[in-house]
């Protein structure tokens, strides 16, 4: 007799009854058929280089990622680094004083930091979809949006993820970026009996080969 006979029914495909399942459970069977030769079977070799292979390309992709991040957050870092103005009187990105001529002294304050700055080359216009209103923001707070939410990711996983900032060469930045030429180390040699040294003359070549 077969399972499904079993179970009351004439359709294999139908699920069996619960009584039946209980009685699989009791012989051990349940609802799987394990095969045979299952402890024989194992990975080859070239399905483990297959897994290696991907395992490394990921874990390349991870640190490509981790750099691209490293690299915005260190241009952001750059940038607030050279922002010298109080933000008040001066523009806070380029230092210029706000007065009332020239093209880039007209000051608009920024929605995030409320510093001034320019409105002209020193900050965008945005929009919040939080509060449905046209915003002004510095160039910073503008990077930082971008960097630190949109483009790292920050977003999705609702934190800053991992990342790792690029070495700074000092000598690229030292105002002696090529070595010392030859003629800085030059000694001047002794001249005092050379000039007042008799020159010889000058023998010919067949002179010279007797």
């Amino acid at each position: 007799m077969n399972d499904w006979e079993i179970a009351g029914t004439q359709n294999k495909w139908v699920c069996p009854s619960d009584r039946h399942l209980r009685l699989r459970a009791h012989v051990r069977t349940a609802n799987a058929r394990s095969p045979t030769n299952t402890k024989k079977n194992g990975i080859t070799d070239s399905e483990k280089k297959h897994i290696i292979d991907v395992l490394a390309r990921a874990e390349e992709r991870r640190l490509r990622e981790q750099q691209r991040i490293g690299r915005m957050i260190d241009r952001l870092e750059k940038l607030k680094a050279r922002a010298t103005g109080n933000g008040i009187t001066q523009c806070y990105l380029c230092s210029t004083d706000f007065g009332l001529l020239g093209p880039r002294s007209y000051a608009a304050m920024c929605s995030q930091c409320r510093r001034y700055v320019c409105q002209k080359n020193c900050g965008v216009d945005g929009y919040d979809y939080v509060r449905r209103e046209n915003i002004f923001l510095c160039k910073i707070c503008s990077e930082y949006r971008e960097v630190m939410w949109k483009k790292s990711g920050a977003w999705f996983y609702k934190e800053i993820p991992e990342y790792i900032k690029p070495i700074e060469d000092p000598e690229l930045h030292s105002p002696l970026r090529y070595p010392k030429t030859s003629w800085q180390h030059y000694t001047k040699p002794e001249t005092s009996n050379l000039a007042f040294s008799s020159k010889k003359p000058q023998q010919s070549r067949k002179e010279q080969y007797r």
